[in-house]
């Protein structure tokens, strides 16, 4: 992860009429790469709206949205239950300590209006490394929501009808492995199951505006079914034993 990586940022909405229906479609993507949903999912929505309202903007960081999150929660004003506060506030302080505590991830993820210089040379052509082979797991998921959402959010607008842009993955299986648990309540399986959706979606969507992708492992049967079935074209070779 280091210094192999720019500085990733995440473009805030692009108008306020939209604003409501862009975080409707963001805020699963947010909590499902930390492993969420369900009242997290909730708490966390209803706090960027608030937050928007209040400041006019958005936290900075995702540690300072769930610090907001938990003052949200905090607020007698909204009268939750005692037991569905202990519980959701529980899991979401365990899950910023354990998951968003890198103060390098932090970085990475911090949330800025200005795009990044690195994207706008890569959309001109330019070849851009991005190592995801240091740091947690989870780290990598985070990252990789947050890469997949910025660079849909600033093609969305784009028709090329050929390809203009190539997204090439080696060693997949880190980020595109399916889950190993098949419980539908584990952080793995909610973070790899809307990862498949996000990625499924893109992979067949955005061919029209001039994205492609190039995805390489050992063991295609291991990954999310998208990365078999929605290619126009699967090159495979026998390795030697």
């Amino acid at each position: 992860m280091g210094t192999a990586l720019p500085l990733v940022t995440i473009p805030q909405s692009p108008g306020s009429k939209k604003f409501k229906a862009t975080q409707t479609k963001r805020t699963p993507n947010l909590t499902a790469s930390i492993g969420s949903k369900g009242a997290v999912k909730t708490s966390v929505y209803n706090t960027i709206m608030l937050y928007k309202e209040n400041s006019g903007m958005l936290p900075k960081t995702p540690t300072r949205l769930f610090e907001a999150v938990l003052d949200y929660l905090d607020d007698p004003i909204h009268k939750y239950h005692e037991k569905f506060h202990t519980n959701i506030t529980t899991v979401i302080r365990e899950t910023v300590t354990e998951k968003l505590c890198d103060p390098i991830l932090e970085k990475i993820l911090s949330l800025e209006k200005k795009v990044p210089v690195w994207f706008h040379e890569w959309r001109n052509g330019a070849n851009i490394y991005l190592d995801l082979t240091e740091g947690s797991i989870w780290d990598k998921r985070i990252i990789t929501f947050a890469l997949l959402q910025m660079i849909k959010t600033l093609t969305a607008h784009l028709e090329e009808h050929q390809l203009h842009n190539l997204i090439i993955i080696d060693e997949a299986f880190h980020l595109l492995a399916l889950p190993t648990s098949q419980n539908p309540r584990s952080d793995e399986f909610i973070a790899k199951e809307r990862l498949e959706h996000v990625f499924k979606e893109m992979m067949e969507e955005f061919r029209s505006r001039g994205l492609g992708f190039l995805i390489i492992d050992k063991a295609p049967s291991s990954l999310f079914k998208c990365v078999s079935k929605s290619p126009s074209v699967n090159i495979l070779f026998t390795l030697d034993t």
